[in-house]
């Protein structure tokens, strides 16, 4: 009898130790879990060659106590095509009841971009996903993994295509030069470009005969030019008999390099520019 009241105390142990258990991993299933969102992706230090890209993840504690972080994991894909993934460690922790957020800069080389997606040229926009995992240290859970990710729009820009037009001779003589240099902009990106400054040198046969900076505000639709034009004034005998001759001449071969300023809608962008050819003269 003593046997079988003992027997009886061991189930009725047991039986309460799991439902002790049941009802723990019931509570922490209907408890609030930590989450993560991206609140804010940033392009910067945005170049011919590449892009800057900034995520940042917000993460949520719920519980009464620090949540330790771990570590962050990413895969970033552009124009379809997988560019990069990684993995990086975090330290520290989310506050008792509150927020936090990381950050996570990424370099896109387009270059890269070039490489592993078959088709994409310079001045288009593409477009990247960019998903991530944040591994945090939840009490009770252990190491749990909350996804994020994020889409948006990657410019790949171009250099603007700058040309010389024509050169209009108001007035030549041995000592003098005037005349007015017409000059072609045209946005040959995807996007709108608002020209908000122009700085250049520009060569004749060689010589530089100006280095200028135009303040001239344009809005620029995706393949769509404006026309300007300034003056000129110098001695041609000064840089050489040559120049002059080549003055007398119907036409001028030149090179005109700088960089052109403006507005878009990923930022502001400098895009530098290098241009050789030949121009009219006329008189």
């Amino acid at each position: 009898m003593r046997k079988l009241t003992v027997f009886s105390c061991l189930i009725a142990a047991m039986l309460l130790a799991t439902a002790g258990c049941e009802t723990v991993t019931q509570m922490l299933a209907d408890m609030d879990k930590p989450s993560a969102r991206v609140t804010g992706a940033n392009l910067s230090g945005l170049s011919l060659e590449h892009a800057g890209l900034t995520f940042d993840l917000e993460v949520s504690n719920p519980y009464s106590v620090p949540l330790p972080l771990a570590s962050l994991d990413y895969t970033l894909e552009a124009a379809g095509a997988r560019l990069f993934d990684g993995k990086q460690s975090l330290d520290g922790t989310v506050p008792a009841g509150g927020t936090r957020t990381i950050q996570l800069p990424l370099n896109v080389r387009f270059a890269d971009l070039f490489a592993a997606a078959k088709g994409v040229k310079a001045g288009e926009v593409v477009p990247y996903k960019a998903t991530m995992g944040l591994a945090a240290n939840a009490p009770g859970l252990g190491e749990i993994r909350l996804p994020v990710s994020k889409q948006g729009e990657l410019p790949v820009p171009t250099t603007p295509e700058v040309k010389l037009t024509q050169m209009k001779i108001e007035s030549l003589s041995m000592s003098q030069l005037q005349a007015r240099v017409g000059m072609s902009v045209k946005n040959t990106n995807q996007f709108k470009f608002g020209l908000s400054e122009m700085q250049y040198d520009l060569k004749l046969a060689g010589a530089t005969i100006a280095s200028m900076k135009l303040d001239d505000a344009a809005d620029l639709a995706p393949g769509e030019a404006t026309e300007m034009s300034f003056p000129i004034s110098v001695n041609p005998l000064s840089i050489g008999m040559g120049f002059y001759n080549m003055l007398t001449g119907s036409d001028a071969s030149y090179q005109i390099v700088g960089n052109v300023t403006g507005a878009t809608p990923f930022g502001p962008m400098s895009l530098p520019f290098d241009r050789s050819g030949d121009m009219p003269l006329t008189r």
